[in-house]
């Protein structure tokens, strides 16, 4: 004769179920705290491709986001307004393996499509390849093709003090680099191209 398995001890089951809910809620002011902490937006300088999310949540960036984007054989950069809580995860500096960087925290209302475009034109203006200017867009946009069009220019960047470019960004670019073409663009002024 087969025995019918132990129910559990009324009392058993009210303290797994309180336990429960109480980490339950201890989860919720967490998460509650952390994201009140990182309410609204940053300014945030990334390649598209590097993401860690699949494409249809990855293109939601050159979408719905107000931002600027160029795209080339090597990469696909996108700046723009980005909530704060994702630059706290993505765009951290200090982390080895950084997709992006956190470009301001500050004045990020007054950061627009054009503004992001004029800063992109400015980069790789600075980073030595102008033509690539011709190559911004800056518009709430249509998502990018995960193939390597041959019709987008390859990259030849490099940085005025030498040194190839990690089209990443990566290990090489600092936030304190891109800064000069950042403040230009907030100022509307536009980087001259230099004589090759």
């Amino acid at each position: 004769m087969a025995s019918s398995p132990q129910q559990p001890e009324p009392e058993g089951v009210r303290f797994v179920g309180q336990s429960v809910a109480r980490i339950g809620q201890d989860w919720l002011h967490c998460l509650t705290d952390l994201t009140a902490s990182l309410d609204g937006e940053v300014i945030a300088f990334f390649n598209a491709e590097r993401l860690p999310m699949d494409k249809p949540l990855r293109d939601l960036f050159t979408i719905v986001l107000p931002c600027a984007h160029v795209h080339t054989r090597d990469f696909s950069w996108i700046v723009g307004r980005v909530p704060a809580l994702l630059g706290q995860y993505f765009f951290d500096e200090d982390a080895g393996q950084r997709i992006g960087l956190t470009l301001d925290s500050d004045d990020v209302d007054a950061f627009d499509p054009a503004t992001g475009a004029l800063f992109l034109c400015n980069l790789v203006t600075q980073l030595g390849q102008p033509d690539l200017a011709e190559y911004v867009e800056a518009s709430v946009g249509a998502a990018a093709s995960d193939d390597i069009r041959s019709d987008y220019p390859a990259a030849r960047l490099r940085w005025p003090h030498g040194g190839l470019v990690h089209v990443y960004p990566g290990l090489r670019m600092t936030r304190e680099d891109l800064l000069p073409a950042l403040h230009a663009a907030k100022s509307a002024v536009r980087f001259p191209a230099r004589e090759q």
